[in-house]
Protein backbone atom coordinates (compact mmCIF):
# COMPACT_ATOMS: atom_id res chain seq x y z
CA UNK A 1 0.00 0.00 0.00
CA UNK A 2 1.71 3.15 -1.06
CA UNK A 3 -0.04 6.53 -1.24
CA UNK A 4 -3.38 5.15 -1.37
CA UNK A 5 -2.63 2.80 -4.02
CA UNK A 6 -2.39 -1.13 -3.25
CA UNK A 7 -1.34 -3.57 -5.75
CA UNK A 8 -2.99 -6.76 -4.80
CA UNK A 9 -1.85 -10.38 -5.91
CA UNK A 10 -3.46 -13.74 -5.30
CA UNK A 11 -3.67 -17.50 -6.05
CA UNK A 12 -6.78 -19.96 -5.43
CA UNK A 13 -9.31 -19.28 -2.99
CA UNK A 14 -9.21 -15.83 -1.56
CA UNK A 15 -10.54 -12.12 -2.45
CA UNK A 16 -10.24 -8.65 -1.75
CA UNK A 17 -12.80 -6.21 -0.73
CA UNK A 18 -12.84 -2.55 -0.30
CA UNK A 19 -15.56 -1.29 2.39
CA UNK A 20 -16.07 2.13 2.12
CA UNK A 21 -19.73 3.14 4.27
CA UNK A 22 -22.31 0.87 3.45
CA UNK A 23 -20.42 0.20 -0.07
CA UNK A 24 -18.90 -3.20 -0.33
CA UNK A 25 -16.89 -3.95 -3.78
CA UNK A 26 -14.86 -7.16 -4.80
CA UNK A 27 -11.76 -6.53 -6.21
CA UNK A 28 -10.65 -9.73 -7.33
CA UNK A 29 -12.37 -13.36 -8.51
CA UNK A 30 -11.13 -16.38 -6.99
CA UNK A 31 -9.97 -18.82 -9.24
CA UNK A 32 -12.08 -21.69 -8.75
CA UNK A 33 -14.22 -23.99 -10.69
CA UNK A 34 -17.14 -22.47 -9.97
CA UNK A 35 -16.04 -18.68 -10.85
CA UNK A 36 -14.22 -20.00 -14.31
CA UNK A 37 -17.99 -21.55 -15.18
CA UNK A 38 -19.73 -18.34 -14.08
CA UNK A 39 -17.28 -15.63 -15.76
CA UNK A 40 -17.21 -17.92 -19.24
CA UNK A 41 -21.34 -18.00 -19.00
CA UNK A 42 -21.52 -21.69 -18.69
CA UNK A 43 -23.20 -21.48 -15.50
CA UNK A 44 -25.26 -18.96 -13.36
CA UNK A 45 -23.90 -18.28 -9.88
CA UNK A 46 -26.45 -19.98 -8.12
CA UNK A 47 -25.74 -23.43 -10.82
CA UNK A 48 -22.14 -23.59 -9.85
CA UNK A 49 -22.45 -22.86 -6.67
CA UNK A 50 -24.49 -26.94 -6.24
CA UNK A 51 -22.04 -28.39 -8.13
CA UNK A 52 -19.59 -30.53 -6.45
CA UNK A 53 -16.92 -28.99 -7.81
CA UNK A 54 -17.79 -25.41 -6.64
CA UNK A 55 -14.88 -25.15 -4.48
CA UNK A 56 -12.30 -26.51 -6.31
CA UNK A 57 -9.83 -24.38 -6.89
CA UNK A 58 -8.18 -24.11 -10.33
CA UNK A 59 -4.87 -22.30 -9.46
CA UNK A 60 -2.80 -22.85 -6.39
CA UNK A 61 0.99 -22.92 -5.25
CA UNK A 62 2.65 -26.14 -4.93
CA UNK A 63 4.73 -28.62 -6.66
CA UNK A 64 2.01 -30.60 -8.53
CA UNK A 65 0.94 -27.32 -10.00
CA UNK A 66 2.43 -25.64 -13.22
CA UNK A 67 0.44 -22.46 -13.33
CA UNK A 68 1.63 -20.89 -10.22
CA UNK A 69 1.66 -17.15 -11.93
CA UNK A 70 -0.63 -15.16 -9.47
CA UNK A 71 -3.15 -12.66 -10.79
CA UNK A 72 -2.33 -9.06 -9.88
CA UNK A 73 -4.04 -6.16 -9.75
CA UNK A 74 -3.52 -2.15 -8.64
CA UNK A 75 -6.15 -0.24 -7.41
CA UNK A 76 -6.99 2.95 -6.35
CA UNK A 77 -9.00 2.99 -2.63
CA UNK A 78 -10.26 6.70 -1.81
CA UNK A 79 -10.75 6.78 1.97
CA UNK A 80 -12.23 6.41 4.57
CA UNK A 81 -12.58 2.44 4.07
CA UNK A 82 -10.95 -0.84 4.52
CA UNK A 83 -9.28 -3.48 2.70
CA UNK A 84 -10.04 -6.64 3.54
CA UNK A 85 -7.66 -9.52 2.14
CA UNK A 86 -9.29 -12.83 3.24
CA UNK A 87 -9.71 -16.69 2.24
CA UNK A 88 -13.01 -18.99 1.13
CA UNK A 89 -13.12 -19.46 5.31
CA UNK A 90 -14.69 -16.28 5.58
CA UNK A 91 -16.32 -15.57 2.06
CA UNK A 92 -18.35 -18.81 2.22
CA UNK A 93 -20.59 -17.24 5.03
CA UNK A 94 -21.13 -13.84 3.25
CA UNK A 95 -24.39 -14.09 1.56
CA UNK A 96 -24.33 -10.38 0.15
CA UNK A 97 -22.59 -7.40 -0.70
CA UNK A 98 -24.31 -5.82 2.62
CA UNK A 99 -22.99 -8.47 4.81
CA UNK A 100 -19.44 -7.00 5.23
CA UNK A 101 -19.77 -3.42 5.97
CA UNK A 102 -22.15 -4.64 8.93
CA UNK A 103 -19.61 -6.95 10.20
CA UNK A 104 -17.01 -4.37 10.66
CA UNK A 105 -19.64 -2.02 12.01
CA UNK A 106 -20.48 -4.37 14.54
CA UNK A 107 -16.61 -4.94 15.11
CA UNK A 108 -15.82 -4.06 19.02
CA UNK A 109 -13.92 -1.56 17.46
CA UNK A 110 -12.64 -0.01 14.13
CA UNK A 111 -9.14 -1.24 14.29
CA UNK A 112 -7.60 -3.64 11.94
CA UNK A 113 -7.06 -6.05 14.51
CA UNK A 114 -10.04 -6.00 16.07
CA UNK A 115 -11.61 -5.75 13.09
CA UNK A 116 -9.65 -9.03 11.77
CA UNK A 117 -10.86 -10.90 14.68
CA UNK A 118 -14.45 -10.15 14.72
CA UNK A 119 -14.72 -11.60 10.85
CA UNK A 120 -12.82 -14.44 11.99
CA UNK A 121 -15.33 -15.30 14.99
CA UNK A 122 -18.37 -14.57 12.89
CA UNK A 123 -16.93 -17.50 10.38
CA UNK A 124 -16.30 -19.47 13.08
CA UNK A 125 -19.79 -19.07 14.87
CA UNK A 126 -21.09 -20.25 11.66
CA UNK A 127 -19.06 -23.54 11.31
CA UNK A 128 -15.84 -22.56 10.55
CA UNK A 129 -15.79 -25.36 7.84
CA UNK A 130 -12.41 -24.08 6.11
CA UNK A 131 -8.81 -22.17 6.76
CA UNK A 132 -10.10 -18.78 7.49
CA UNK A 133 -7.83 -16.31 6.58
CA UNK A 134 -8.14 -12.89 7.29
CA UNK A 135 -6.34 -9.42 7.21
CA UNK A 136 -7.55 -5.72 7.22
CA UNK A 137 -5.84 -2.53 6.01
CA UNK A 138 -7.59 0.37 7.38
CA UNK A 139 -7.34 3.71 5.18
Amino acid sequence: MQENTATIGWLGDSRAYWVSGDQCQILTQDHSWANDMVTSGQMTQAAAQQSVNAHAITRWIGADNDDTEPSMITVSLVGPGYLVLCSDGLWNYLTNDGDLPKLIRAAPDLEATSIANHLVEFARDRGGHDNITVAVYVI
